[in-house]
């Protein structure tokens, strides 16, 4: 069963939850490490999840038949967002693209363990992308957490790993000319935000106008649209997709 504490993390790795709402489930976050948390505020965590937990199902070898994924639901759950290539347990990045997809959280004080590239040196922290204790002369912050505003750390193995699998998957698919999700349909656009490319029921436009009959921002791919949409899971967004925007002419065959 999912811990209270692992629905909070989820909630806060969402783009669609208000940030002063992301201030309280950390505040939650706190309280529930603490054994704290009261009964009412697991009953609006569990709630708020409920709302929003629209799992969409992805079916990545189904290349002939592709559905348009709503981007206002959650999911697609167990691969990687670029490229829906399976995702790899105890791995925070995906081992066919090297897009990095989430952050591997350790719940331990990082001085108690030898650094795993130098056994001679006290480790300092744990790398958010494969989880092994580094010593300082071992990572560069990337970021923080959203879950405990810490500062994350990735070794400098697992960053050009993941620059030599990004670098290889973004040659292999412009050369191919097909789509990153969909290696059996061919590209129509490239996203403007990644550069990469994927077939039309994997672009996304923003729609504009007073009716929204006319298309706004993209083409963005499913990742991109929802970074640059924060508001995209409360339904104050409007989007179309690109086989669609085709269908109606808003955009050139």
């Amino acid at each position: 069963m999912t811990s209270v504490r692992d629905t909070i993390g989820e909630l806060l790795n969402r783009g669609d939850v208000r940030p002063e709402t992301k201030d309280e489930l950390r505040t939650f976050l706190q309280q529930a490490a603490a054994g704290t948390l009261s009964a009412e505020d697991q009953h609006f965590v569990t709630s708020l999840h409920s709302r929003l937990l629209q799992v969409v199902e992805c079916r990545p070898q189904d290349d002939e038949d592709c559905e348009v994924i709503d981007p206002n639901r959650l999911g697609p759950l167990g691969v990687c967002f670029i490229c829906f290539h399976p995702r790899t347990d105890g791995l925070g990045y995906c081992q066919n693209c090297g897009n990095q997809h989430s952050f591997i959280m350790v719940d331990e004080d990082a001085r108690r363990f030898p650094c795993v590239h130098h056994p001679g040196a006290i480790a300092s922290a744990f790398c958010s992308a494969c989880g092994e204790p580094i010593c300082s002369a071992c990572y560069e912050g990337h970021g923080t957490s959203m879950l405990t505003g810490e500062p994350t750390h990735f070794c400098f193995p697992c960053i050009a790993e993941m620059k030599r699998l990004n670098d290889a998957f973004l040659a292999r698919t412009k050369a191919a000319g097909h789509c990153a999700k969909h290696p059996k349909r061919e590209a129509s656009l490239i996203c403007r935000s990644c550069g990469i490319p994927h077939c039309d029921p994997c672009m996304y436009y923003k729609t504009a106008g007073m009716f929204r009959k006319r298309l706004g921002d993209g083409p963005y791919c499913l990742p991109c649209f929802r970074m640059a949409t924060p508001t995209a899971g409360s339904g104050r967004e409007h989007w179309i997709s690109a086989i669609d925007a085709r269908k109606k002419g808003w955009l050139s065959p």
